[in-house]
């Protein structure tokens, strides 16, 4: 599994306009709709099930990394946007650092096994002790792909 089969480049935002997490949410869900790999139609269940998952906790990880993430009935299989925050956003992340890289993922409901998969290696990437200013310095789409794929295994 990598990154270039998970993440196309037109759903990487290279300057998050959000101010707040819910913000984020709809940028990069609004993102993959644009782009074919969710339905219109599940953009508010997607909005939702993100919500939801946060009130669980976190999902910013630490070091200016979150993974916001989502099991959706509506969705077919496993979708990845990414978006970067140059200023960077309170997210209520475990470190209480602001987040910059933000990896949102989207799934059907039976891709657990994958699901697990795409957050270890997020994880992987995420903790690199340069992650953060490596993707602020990214210039394109493609060279967010390889940097998480070049980070993430760890």
């Amino acid at each position: 599994m990598r990154f270039q089969d998970l993440l196309a480049p037109e759903n990487v935002v290279l300057d998050l306009a959000a101010a707040e997490r819910g913000s984020i949410f709809e940028e990069l869900a609004d993102r993959l709709i644009s782009s074919g790999r969710i339905p219109g139609s599940e953009r508010s269940a997607v909005l939702a099930a993100l919500a939801a998952r946060e009130t669980l906790g976190t999902t910013g990880v630490g070091r200016g990394v979150a993974i916001p993430h989502a099991k959706v009935p509506g969705v077919k299989g496993l979708h990845l946007a990414v978006g970067i925050h140059r200023g960077g956003i309170d997210f209520r992340a475990i470190d209480g650092e602001p987040v910059h890289a933000v990896v949102l993922i989207v799934r059907a409901e039976k891709q657990d096994d994958l699901h697990l998969r795409v957050l270890k290696k997020i994880s992987q990437a995420g903790r690199h002790r340069d992650c953060r200013s490596f993707l602020l310095q990214a210039k394109s789409a493609l060279e967010v792909i390889d940097l998480l794929e070049e980070l993430g295994h760890g």
